[in-house]
Formats: C-alpha cells, structure tokens, sequence
C-alpha cells in the first residue's frame, strides 16, 4: 500500500508484468495520462495506445530484454487522454524476490516530448545552417570561376609569351581553390574534402591547361581516406598546383623517357600531416633555396607552408623530391 501511494504521488508512469510478460499494474499518473482504466491497461492493452509505427520496435525491446532478464531502455509514442501522442522514455528493470527468483519486470516512463522537440529544432536549425554553408561554397566557387574567365579573357589580349604563361599560372591557381568549395559543395557534410578526389580534379585541369595527358606524364597518388578540413586543403591544394606546375614546366625535357609524378598524403597516429610530392626529373637545383627562390611558384609555396607551420625538405633523389609535414 506504502509503495503504490509513492508511485502514485509521482511524476513517473510506473508499470509492472509477472513472468508471463503480462502487465499487471499500472499506477494513476499512467492511468490519468492514457485516460483509460485499469482493466483496459492490463495484460496487453496499453499496447493499443502505442503508435503504429513504434509498436514493433517497442515490443522487440519488450520482448528481447525479458527473454534475457535485462534493463532496458527505449523511446515510443503514447497516446495521451486528448489523442495527442507523447513521447516517453520507458526504463524497465527485472524484479526478484527475496529468494532469488525472477518475478516479472518493473517500469518507469517519463514524459520526453519536450526533448524531442528541442531535438528536432536543432536538427532543423543544422540542416538551415549546412544548406547556407554549401550555397556560400557555392557562390565562392562560381565567383572564382568569374575570375578565371576574366583572366582567360585578357590572356587573349596578351601577345608576349612570357606574359601569357603568367596569366595561365594565375588561372591554375584561383582554379585550384574553387575546386575545394566546388568539393565542399558537392559533399554530403561540411567538415572537409575528400583530398584524394580533390587532387585528382586538380591534376586534371592542370593536364587539360598544358594539353598533356597521363600518356605523358603518368600521375600516381597515395592519399589517405580521411577528410581533411578546408582550411588545410586549400594551401595543400596550392602547394601541388605549384609543384606538379613546376614539374611539368620543367622536369621532362627528355622525349625518349616518360615523366611521372607521384603526391602523396598521410596522417600518423601523433597527428604529423606529410604531404610529399616527386618526379623523375633531374632534379632541382641544389643552389634553389625556396625563401630566396626567383619564381612566384616557389616562394608561394614557402608562404603556404608558412600557413601551415610546416617543415619543408627539399631534396635531388632520382628527380624532385618536395616533403612538407606540419601538425594538423
């Protein structure tokens, strides 16, 4: 009598089942939430008020747990005295008694609409707020494209090679950054690229502007799987556009020998990034030192690697060998 006189003074609706699986109490604040007697509860009546499309869920739970003799815990909908249907997180837990012995389940369930609500209107805000972010990703890369256009444009106007190689260099390298918000946008999340794709792109356009392909230059890659977030793929994605750029312009001047070009990219359990690019060329000039090098090309990559706080090593090992590590 104590007992039930607590249950009822509770917030919680208290439920209890024999070793039949049956239920065979059910305390006020179940029985003024359902609006139902006693009687309809018993047994399993309360399964009328479940919601069809949680029902089955609820009672594999149900059912599974007690085959096991186990808590369990689990989230439904119960139609409340109005119809309206209210969430509840149901606890139930196997009761024994003073022997030892397996006497049935005993439940409590809280009223968690609230929570879900909230739940739902973050989830809302997330998707809001992920459908901005792509359509900004969008527009940064369409305005990019702009730019490349223009450059493409006016490259039609320069008569001086020299000149015109440098609008082409200037193209490669804005399009290497729309590429990653092109990727971002493209993506099913926001949290970053899937490098390995991102450097295929890339590579890609950079074989179309010199009009060579991998029957010219065989292009090999290694790069993890992992995402890497933007704001390293994009002096990554630079750092290659220069290097492959380099190694394209100059590293195979040889026709009888096949160029190659291999990018690697990994990550350690410490959290070292090693980014690493090669070719069989012969190999960069040992008196190139990158703060102090001539050409644009070189001392961006200096500057990216700034960025990023990197170490680079620069070294002559069957052709250029360019390794840059830095922690992510």
């Amino acid at each position: 009598i104590n007992y039930r006189i607590l249950a009822d003074s509770g917030q919680a609706l208290i439920w209890t089942a024999g070793t039949d699986m049956l239920c065979n109490y059910f305390n006020k604040v179940w029985l003024n939430f359902t609006g139902r007697t006693v009687e309809q509860e018993m047994g399993n009546g309360w399964v009328e008020g479940v919601h069809p499309d949680d029902m089955q869920r609820c009672l594999e739970v149900y059912t599974g747990a007690f085959d096991r003799r186990e808590r369990f815990s689990m989230e439904y909908r119960l139609r409340r005295y109005d119809g309206e249907y209210r969430w509840l997180r149901d606890d139930g837990s196997p009761r024994y008694n003073g022997a030892g012995e397996f006497v049935g389940y005993i439940g409590h369930c809280l009223d968690i609409t609230g929570h879900k609500q909230a739940e739902e209107q973050i989830k809302d805000s997330l998707k809001e707020k992920e459908i901005l972010l792509k359509e900004i990703h969008h527009r940064v890369k369409n305005n990019l494209q702009i730019i490349v256009s223009l450059l493409n444009l006016q490259t039609g106007y320069v008569e001086d090679p020299r000149y015109k190689k440098m609008f082409l260099e200037s193209q490669n390298r804005v399009r290497s950054m729309a590429l990653v918000h092109e990727k971002l946008y493209q993506s099913k999340g926001l949290a970053g690229i899937d490098f390995s794709e991102y450097v295929k792109g890339l590579m890609h356009e950079l074989y179309l502007s010199y009009g060579i392909t991998q029957g010219d230059v065989e292009l090999t890659t290694d790069i993890m799987e992992d995402k890497i977030p933007v704001d390293i793929a994009i002096p990554c994605g630079l750092i290659v556009n220069e290097l492959a750029t380099n190694s394209i312009k100059y590293a195979f001047k040889d026709p009888q020998r096949k160029g190659k070009i291999k990018i690697s990219f990994k990550k350690d359990a410490a959290g070292i990034c090693t980014l690493e690019m090669s070719d069989n060329g012969p190999g960069i000039s040992e008196e190139v030192v990158l703060k102090n090098s001539p050409t644009l090309g070189l001392q961006l990559v200096d500057s990216l690697a700034g960025q990023l706080d990197a170490e680079i090593k620069m070294t002559n090992d069957g052709g250029t060998r360019v390794t840059i590590k830095f922690k992510a």
